[in-house]
């Protein structure tokens, strides 16, 4: 793919981006993202808890 002029290259690199997804979406493709799981020990659990860092999104044990 070329484009005549440089700054509609990322006009282009948009719309791909675009095109791309909505068809993933259609077909069911999905793309894991990294996740982190981190376990502790229960005292540490009991610390987390008591200062309220698992209430903060996505914290639980």
């Amino acid at each position: 793919c070329q484009v005549r002029e440089f700054v509609d290259n990322y006009y282009v690199q948009h719309e791909l981006r675009k095109r791309f997804w909505a068809r993933f979406e259609k077909e069911g493709i999905n793309i894991p993202f990294p996740i982190r799981t981190m376990h502790f020990p229960e005292k540490y659990y009991r610390d987390l808890k008591e200062d309220g860092i698992l209430e903060a999104k996505g914290g639980k044990k």
